[in-house]
């Protein structure tokens, strides 16, 4: 789920560019109106509000394409996220049907059971080796 994370944040990205842009673009004409300009004045800056206006509708158009092909790249990713989720969940299923697959964890347990009781008694036998030893060195330390 990072990478929708990831994905979502970007979204949240262009969208607020897309809301920064339109801003502009309200703040160009609220602009426009308040001043008083000539004919040709107000013919140029009607040109350069209507250039404006072409470029970001271009932009939101880019964004709008880069929304939605974000948007199939998330659906694409949660599609193969369920097919290999699927295909783990089968692939366990078969795993602990497979009966060679059962003996040798059977098998496996049991030396392991067997290792950890070999494995005390041993700890046992050194306590007792140590103990022997430590009584000798007392029994020849003394005069």
């Amino acid at each position: 789920m990072p990478s929708n994370n990831k994905k979502g944040v970007m979204i949240m990205k262009i969208i607020r560019m897309l809301t920064v842009l339109l801003a502009v673009l309200l703040g160009l004409v609220s602009l426009t109106g308040c001043q008083e300009e000539t004919k040709l004045g107000n013919d140029k800056r009607a040109r350069l509000i209507f250039d404006e206006n072409l470029k970001l509708k271009k932009q939101v158009q880019l964004l709008d394409t880069q929304i939605q092909e974000q948007k199939d790249l998330l659906a694409a990713c949660e599609k193969e996220k369920a097919e290999i989720q699927k295909y783990m969940e089968d692939f366990t299923r078969e795993q602990l049907n497979d009966p060679v697959l059962m003996k040798i964890i059977d098998e496996t347990s049991k030396q392991l059971e067997d290792l950890a009781l070999e494995n005390e008694q041993l700890k046992g036998r050194i306590k007792e080796l140590e103990a022997k030893l430590a009584q000798n060195s007392n029994q020849q330390n003394s005069p």
